[in-house]
């Protein structure tokens, strides 16, 4: 299984060329522990309920008060006691 890094370049510097403290490790070190994991019998994956016209987490989204359905299945509406803020899309 190949996993991929998320975050800043562990090697970065900061714009004064001071070394910035990463909170990643290193990618030798991280591969070692994924391949610790990957073998291990308390490893989980859950799946997870993406969107994959937007790549939005459908529990959260159906859940937001002003968020639409990118393929125009759903959409936002406002309450007529609400005030009508602007839109923003997910």
């Amino acid at each position: 299984v190949e996993h991929q890094r998320h975050g800043p370049d562990p090697e970065a510097e900061d714009t004064d060329g001071t070394e910035v403290m990463s909170l990643f490790t290193d990618p030798t070190t991280e591969r070692a522990r994924w391949a610790v994991c990957d073998t291990c019998d308390r490893k989980v994956v859950k799946v997870l309920m993406i969107c994959e016209a937007c790549g939005c987490h459908l529990p959260s989204k159906v859940a937001l008060a002003r968020a639409d359905c990118p393929l125009g299945k759903w959409t936002f509406r406002i309450m007529e006691t609400e005030s009508a803020p602007p839109r923003t899309s997910l």
